[in-house]
């Protein structure tokens, strides 16, 4: 029994010991992803000046498919209202490929990164016209 013991607690240890590697290795890629984007950023204000939103037009942030979230059902019946900002990264291709909750209702933030995550937005393109990853923000509205 004691021999059995001893190997569960091993076990639990190795799978306890894989976790913690996992969490680092994701921290260390999201590091390099947005150190990524924070260079090609930079390079893109060297040589495009800043750009404004119009009216019924787009420059720098523009969704092909704004995914609208679904309202949680237990928000819902608790008839919680708010807004969720959401900041993204978005590849080459214009897929979400990080979102994450700036500010809002901890009810509404689950649904708001979800749908971030299944939006898609047209291609950031840099001086040389080559697509590149870029950041932005979305805000959600829950009414």
């Amino acid at each position: 029994m004691g021999f059995r013991l001893h190997i569960f607690g091993f076990v639990l240890f190795i799978l306890f010991s894989c976790q913690l590697i996992l969490a680092q290795t994701k921290k260390q890629d999201f590091r390099q992803l947005l150190s990524e984007v924070e260079t090609q950023e930079q390079i893109l204000a060297k040589c495009q000046p800043s750009r404004m939103r119009i009216s019924h037009f787009c420059y720098d942030f523009c969704p092909t498919n704004l995914v609208k979230p679904r309202y949680p059902a237990e928000a819902k019946r608790l008839r919680l209202t708010g807004s969720v900002k959401v900041e993204v990264i978005v590849d080459e291709e214009g897929k979400v490929i990080y979102a994450s909750v700036l500010d809002g209702t901890p009810y509404l933030s689950q649904a708001a990164r979800q749908a971030a995550y299944r939006s898609t937005f047209y291609p950031a393109r840099d001086c040389e016209n080559k697509t590149i990853k870029f950041r932005g923000r979305i805000i959600y509205h829950f009414y």
